[in-house]
């Protein structure tokens, strides 16, 4: 399971929980507060007074923190949207630095979330889940149960991400499923493109693409651009749908445009080694350099290969190696080895042999089968390195493991060892293998 596109499914409801749940509060308008007729129209004045302040009319210039006043006046008498208008209100002020509003927003969210309003409910249980103290964290199942009772589908969400991650607790797969479940047939495309990535993946079902596609779909037609990118997927591959890259590239694309960096990412990658598409270095470029700088360590490792390697546009092998540089410390292990080669033959950079040891090891310790292989290569003839025979063996067994390329190379070695040093060299590998 892709646990971090998960989390994304929060943004999706953002940029905050409040302003997705703002318009929800300025249209419900319920009066729920005891009393004559008379003081239930003054407090729903105090509201309307307040939404007038917040949005701007004709007549009323917008003003926040007049519309905060009117909020607490309709709050202070049970008003729960304006309680929950307030508290939004004050949160975003804390989030802008004034830290003594905290107290206030969480007074506001509190008290709708008493009075049983959904948002301030899920409000609350996330507030709580950003808690160090385990007793306080524990609350956020007690407010999100009670949101998600309500077919709040954001809670629900988040409350199956809570059993399924253990975020609590021990995690509890089985708890999180129906939950996810009913988010998404209530339409709340986090949920929905979780349930696609279960289905494509067979993760706690049978695997079903086709079922992925309906989820994925239903979730991309809401404009969640994870899930858009992962029915690209399925077009380009033929899973569950006859494959169609025409459609893969429109849906990749359409995502890429709206500043998707895995989509950007995808679809550089295609231009670039002309997959299903002419090759086109600078579509390529385009593509990959808008991904890259959105942080996508794949696609920093593709521009650096397409800066180094271009026949058809200018090679820059100073801007190769500082995207080889990124995209390895956001740990992507095939581009620690190209800093280990670029530093072993000075491209782009002062030549320099430890700084190539030492981005090989880390290539190595990271599980890329080139970066062990050019370990075992240095450690075996020593250039500028003390030889270690048996490091040398581990590191070509490992890497032959993972690729048939390197068994001529493992081959050879054995040949060079005695039965004790390939024993000790297996050992190792295992415990590595094993963490």
């Amino acid at each position: 399971m892709k646990f971090a596109i998960l989390f994304l499914g929060l943004a999706f409801a953002s940029p905050c929980l409040a302003q997705s749940e703002l318009q929800t509060s300025q249209t419900q308008n319920r009066d729920i507060v005891p009393g004559t007729k008379t003081e239930v129209a003054k407090i729903v004045s105090f509201y309307e007074l307040g939404n007038q302040f917040f949005q701007g009319t004709k007549d009323t210039p917008k003003n926040i923190k007049q519309a905060l006043t009117y909020y607490e006046l309709a709050a202070q008498d049970g008003h729960v949207d304006a309680a929950f208008m307030a508290a939004s209100i004050a949160e975003e002020w804390a989030q802008n630095g004034q830290l003594n509003e905290r107290e206030r927003a969480h007074f506001w969210f509190e008290r709708a979330a008493i009075a049983g309003y959904a948002p301030a409910q899920a409000k609350m249980g996330l507030m709580a889940l950003e808690e160090t103290e385990e007793d306080k964290k524990s609350q956020s199942i007690f407010w999100l149960e009670r949101a998600a009772k309500q077919d709040h589908t954001l809670s629900q969400y988040q409350l199956a991400l809570i059993y399924d991650q253990g975020l609590v607790s021990n995690p509890n797969p089985a708890m999180a499923r129906p939950l996810y479940e009913m988010a998404a047939k209530g339409g709340y495309a986090p949920a929905q493109h979780v349930l696609g990535l279960r289905y494509d993946e067979g993760e706690g079902v049978e695997q079903d693409p086709h079922n992925a596609l309906i989820w994925f779909e239903r979730a991309s037609n809401q404009g969640y651009l994870p899930a858009s990118f992962d029915l690209g997927q399925l077009y380009e591959t033929g899973r569950g749908v006859l494959k169609d890259i025409p459609k893969a590239l429109a849906i990749y694309e359409r995502a890429a445009q709206q500043g998707h960096g895995a989509s950007q990412a995808r679809l550089g990658l295609l231009y670039f080694e002309g997959i299903s598409v002419p090759q086109d270095d600078y579509k390529a470029y385009y593509w990959l350099d808008r991904a890259a700088r959105l942080g996508e360590a794949e696609a920093m490792f593709d521009l650096a290969s397409l800066l180094e390697s271009s026949e058809t546009r200018p090679k820059d092998l100073k801007a190769a190696s500082y995207w080889y540089q990124k995209s390895a410390e956001n740990g992507f292990a095939p581009a620690m080895t190209q800093m280990g080669r670029i530093y072993k033959d000075g491209t782009g950079v002062i030549q320099n042999d430890q700084e190539a040891y030492a981005w090989y090891l880390a290539a190595a310790e990271n599980g890329d089968a080139e970066g062990q292989a050019a370990m075992a290569t240095i450690l075996m003839n020593g250039s500028n390195i003390d030889t270690n025979r048996t490091e040398a063996y581990k590191w070509m067994l490992l890497a032959s493991a993972q690729s048939a390329d390197y068994a001529s190379g493992l081959k050879e070695m054995e040949s060079l060892l005695t039965a004790e040093e390939i024993f000790e060299a297996k050992k190792r590998a295992l415990a590595f293998v094993a963490g």
